[in-house]
């Protein structure tokens, strides 16, 4: 049998297995190139190493050390009843505190910590796909050398010969390679292999890593640092370019602090859900200046429209450019030491804005964006110094600095390296100079790269070593504030992944040591003797070291507000270039980590609504400059020469003179759902002459005659008249208050459909418009609690998009408005008399159910529902293989095709609660039962409770002015209703039309 006929056979085995349907239902392509040199033979081992790993997928039972559940484990084990294991996942580094549900020992779904004062109980979309991730088939299977398959002891002596070697000359040719991390244990070790080789060198590349607020602070404190603001004892927040919500690891506690400070002027929201911890309650601010305001007011300047601007009491348009100009004419009006007058006259606003900073002395602050330089970040620490607010809502965390690429490069072009290990890093995509590290690369004798998928650093290096996932592995990190959390493993390695840890203990000390022992080792270096064990059992509950005053801090410089560190800031010229490229990290993929992640890929932009692609953003006046239309495909050449191509979406209140890009993009070796999607925006990064990454780079554009479809999942931004979103002014009272509905009012029309009681539970839900900030974390929670497929771009195109709940975006009077809408669980349901077999029926609690081995796909329903919250399944989405299942959660019905979906308030929730009370002998409490949207919601926009409960908080909402239930008008009397938006007039600095 020849050699072609071999490799048909192996593909569709793996195929038949499990091993491409899970991604193939995304409408994915597999590219992965074969290469140029004997392709036949790489393609044979790529589907033999597939096929054999996807014989043992799913097989994975328990990590070999004791993990410790967030709440006690029932007496004789847990059964079919779900644990929570606290433990957290990393963005840029920093944790983000998780409790992972699992069954039987399987993940399944991601909660936030409601312990951890970063999560509050709620988490972001990137911290719920991390579930995806874990098992996507694609990850890498098996360590490679070369081309070949090998394994850990072959990939391990290697490492030991080569370090004996080097041993001699005090490690002078070793390197260390890594990515973003903030872990004390590899710090530790990291530590401890310089002490063995005196001449080694640690690098770090971090393609989302902003150096300029790094050395803004630097130049201010006397020490590296980033910001962490205390939004909840804020009364002024002024964000500069920066989209607080989305863009850092602390969005969820942002988006938690903001809310609260946001407050509800009818008090009708009540307490926090009892199934989670309170947060502690906020260090008061000293004078008369916090308790002035009712209300935390929120003013935004930004170049791409962002979550915070749509936030916003009010959003001004500018450059990166102007920004810088602006932040010094605002120093120097309030009057901040060794700041000269900017040229340029501001508008009369920023006469404004400065009183009101200025009156909020203590409870104001200024928040600089990535795309500013290192001068405007050290003008804002300046600015929030002067306004008496670091230290008290503005708290610096201090940051440890490590050489970048630049210094790396040159040292391999030098022939300066023989070993380098290369630790969740891929250079050769996501770096300006990742040409000019490839082919230094080369010259590098022994290469090492660790990854979770053998991606484009990965082929370039002699050794590729799987990594286990966060998941699967012992760690460490810190949370953006500081705090270390620690990452207990639910599941063993599912494909022999090392941890990050054991590679680098055999270069600390040569020792094979578990990271289970390399992180309790660190810990216990840190603690009292006789405490440990006591304190180490309470971090793995909790998921945090609450007292880690232990832990040796970084060298601090001279204390923050000494003037001598920020008086010499200098005003900087604006950026050159008739049109500037701003290039930012995607909202979702980031800096293109996750590319391979289908949910993260089909989720719509929270402002665009767009899946599947990155586009060129320019505002419609630059548009009409060029003469372009949306879909358009363009030339971008930056001035270094580089050149990409993407298709044109005009956005609204974006920046003129300017375009913004995403990155995260065009990979070519991400996965099956990765590859080829969107263009790479990193070809047209500059970078300074540090090595580091510039935000913006001049480009000319050209437009090159060709067009693109965009895959949207809304295409209508406007309301055109109707009452969907309402908005009411705080300083003229509610908007009709007399149309509000309470929940148990009479039917304001005569109706055909029976009145049925319903006398135990009645289930309803509250959504505040006034909280909710469009981040589109409830529509992946929804999706990974209730087993929701992803259909690919060609589907979304077709309008046949999977989400059970959307949230919808509206453009009105200059304000961009969410409404995130699922079923609204009709008392009386047009979609169920139209339904022929009886398969939309209400049950005994007010839920409108969907029996799906009733539905015959008629979708009558659908026609019939003027909310259009109904999916209809036309192909077979769902991945049954053992691979996919195994993510799945076991209490949600896996569909099959021809049957119609929707939102069902978590019934599988509400059932597992009910069961339980049973057992008790009582009845539901209050907050015991949580959606999966309302837990994850980081401004606790979303109540759910029992209408029959009088105390409920959801029966509080509804008896406030701010109530209204959409398109009431129809008489279906949904039980999913709104909170109006509110608007703070009395906040504007100049009128709408200024």
């Amino acid at each position: 049998m020849d050699i072609d006929r071999i490799i048909h056979i192996a593909r569709i085995d793996a195929e038949a297995s499990g091993g491409t349907t899970l991604h193939a239902a995304a409408g994915a392509r597999d590219t992965h190139a074969d290469g140029p040199e004997d392709p036949a033979r790489r393609a044979l081992l790529k589907w033999m190493a597939a096929a054999g790993a996807l014989a043992t997928a799913g097989c994975s039972g328990p990590p070999s050390e004791a993990i410790v559940p967030y709440a006690h484990m029932p007496e004789g084990g847990p059964g079919d009843e779900p644990v929570f294991y606290a433990s957290a996942v990393t963005r840029g580094g920093y944790a983000v505190p998780v409790l992972v549900e699992t069954h039987m020992g399987r993940p399944t779904k991601i909660e936030g910590n409601p312990g951890h004062p970063m999560s509050d109980g709620a988490t972001d979309a990137c911290a719920q796909a991390a579930i995806l991730q874990l098992w996507d088939p694609d990850r890498s299977r098996a360590v490679m050398r070369g081309d070949g398959i090998a394994d850990w002891p072959s990939a391990r002596n290697a490492l030991a010969e080569r370090i004996a070697t080097l041993a001699t000359d005090g490690g002078a040719g070793l390197r260390v390679l890594t990515g973003a991390s903030t872990s004390p244990t590899m710090e530790r070790q990291l530590d401890a292999a310089a002490a063995r080789f005196p001449g080694m060198r640690r690098h770090r590349h971090d393609p989302l890593h902003d150096a300029a607020a790094q050395a803004g602070a630097r130049r201010v404190l006397g020490y590296p640092a980033h910001a962490w603001y205390r939004l909840d004892r804020a009364r002024v927040v002024l964000a500069v370019g920066a989209d607080l919500f989305i863009d850092t690891p602390a969005g969820v506690r942002y988006a938690r602090d903001f809310a609260r400070g946001r407050g509800d002027a009818d008090k009708a929201a009540g307490a926090s859900a009892a199934s989670r911890v309170p947060a502690a309650p906020a260090t008061p601010v000293a004078g008369p200046a916090a308790a002035s305001l009712p209300r935390l007011r929120l003013y935004a300047i930004e170049a791409m429209p962002g979550l915070t601007g749509a936030m916003a009491d009010q959003r001004w348009v500018m450059t990166p450019g102007d920004m810088g100009a602006m932040l010094r004419r605002l120093a120097h009006a309030l009057g901040v030491p060794g700041v000269a007058p900017a040229s340029g006259k501001g508008g009369a606003w920023e006469t404004a804005l400065a009183e009101a900073l200025k009156t909020h002395a203590g409870a104001a602050l200024v928040a600089p964006g990535p795309a500013l330089s290192a001068d405007d970040h050290a003008l804002a620490w300046a600015i929030n110094t002067h306004l008496g607010a670091v230290g008290q809502c503005v708290m610096p965390v201090a940051t440890r600095e490590v050489p970048g690429l630049a210094p790396l490069i040159a040292d391999m072009r030098d022939g300066n390296v023989d070993t380098l290990l290369i630790i969740d890093a891929n250079p050769v995509y996501d770096s300006p100079d990742r040409q000019a590290f490839a082919d230094a690369l080369r010259r590098v004798p022994l290469s090492v790269h660790q990854g979770l998928y053998r991606d484009e650093t990965a082929l370039a290096c002699a050794w590729h070593v799987p990594r286990a996932h966060e998941l699967e592995c012992w760690s460490d990190a810190l949370a953006w504030d500081g705090t270390p959390t620690i990452m207990q493993p639910m599941i063993a390695p599912l494909h022999n992944g090392v941890s990050p840890h054991a590679l680098l203990q055999v270069l600390a000390d040569g020792n094979d040591v578990t990271d289970h022992d390399a992180v309790r080792a660190t810990w216990r270096a840190a603690w009292p003797a006789g405490e440990f064990d006591a304190r180490w059992r309470a971090a793995l509950r909790t998921g945090h070291i609450q007292d880690a005053g232990l832990l040796a801090p970084l060298p601090s410089g001279r204390r923050a507000g000494d003037a001598a560190g920020w008086a010499a800031v200098q005003a900087t010229s604006a950026r050159p270039g008739t049109l500037v490229a701003q290039i930012l990290p995607d909202p979702y993929l980031g800096g293109g980590a996750a590319s391979n992640n289908a949910w993260l890929q089909e989720l719509p932009r929270p402002l665009t609504r767009m899946t599947w692609d990155n586009a060129v953003y320019m505002d419609p006046e630059t548009a009409r400059a060029y003469g372009l239309a949306a879909g358009d495909v363009v030339s971008l050449t930056a001035a270094h020469g580089a050149s990409v191509e993407g298709p044109v979406h005009i956005l609204p209140g974006h920046a003129p003179g300017m375009v913004t890009l995403h990155l995260g993009y065009g990979r070519r070796h991400a996965g099956r759902v990765g590859d080829g999607v969107g263009f790479d925006a990193y070809t047209l990064q500059a970078r300074a002459d540090d090595g580091t990454p510039l935000p913006t780079v001049p480009v000319t554009l050209a437009g090159t005659g060709r067009t693109h479809r965009f895959a949207y999942v809304q295409t209508e931004l406007s309301m055109h008249g109707r009452d969907i979103v309402r908005v009411e002014d705080l300083q003229s009272g509610p908007r009709e208050a007399g149309r509000a509905t309470p929940a148990r009012e009479a039917r304001a029309a005569p109706s055909l459909y029976p009145k049925v009681e319903y006398p135990d539970y009645a289930w309803a839900m509250t959504i505040d418009l006034d909280k909710c900030i469009g981040c589109n974390a409830c529509t992946v929670a929804c999706q990974a609690e209730n087993n929701i497929p992803v259909v690919g771009a060609g589907e979304v195109r077709r309008g046949r998009e999977m989400h059970w709940i959307r949230v919808d975006v509206y453009r009105e009077r200059r304000e961009t408005l969410f409404q995130p809408v699922p079923c609204m669980h009709c008392e009386d349901a047009p979609c169920e008399p139209v339904c022929p077999v009886g398969a939309t029926v209400h049950d005994s609690e007010g839920l409108n159910a969907q029996v799906y081995n009733r539905c015959v796909g008629t979708r009558f329903c659908s026609n019939n529902c003027p909310y259009k919250v109904r999916r209809f399944n036309f192909f077979e989405y769902s991945d049954r293989s053992e691979a996919s299942a195994a993510h799945q959660n076991p209490d949600v019905t896996v569909r099959q095709r021809g049957v119609m979906e929707k939102c069902t308030y978590c019934v599988q929730r509400i059932s597992r609660a009910r069961i339980q009370a049973q057992k008790e002998d009582r009845t539901l409490r209050d907050g015991e039962v949580v959606t999966a949207c309302e837990a994850v919601c980081p401004s606790q926009a979303i109540v759910f409770g029992n209408l029959n409960d009088p105390a409920s908080r959801v029966n509080a909402t509804r008896g406030s002015p701010r109530a209204y239930a959409l398109l009431e008008e129809l008489n279906t009397h949904p039980r999913t209703r709104y909170l109006a938006r509110q608007r703070d007039s009395g906040a504007k600095l100049e009128p709408d039309d200024g």
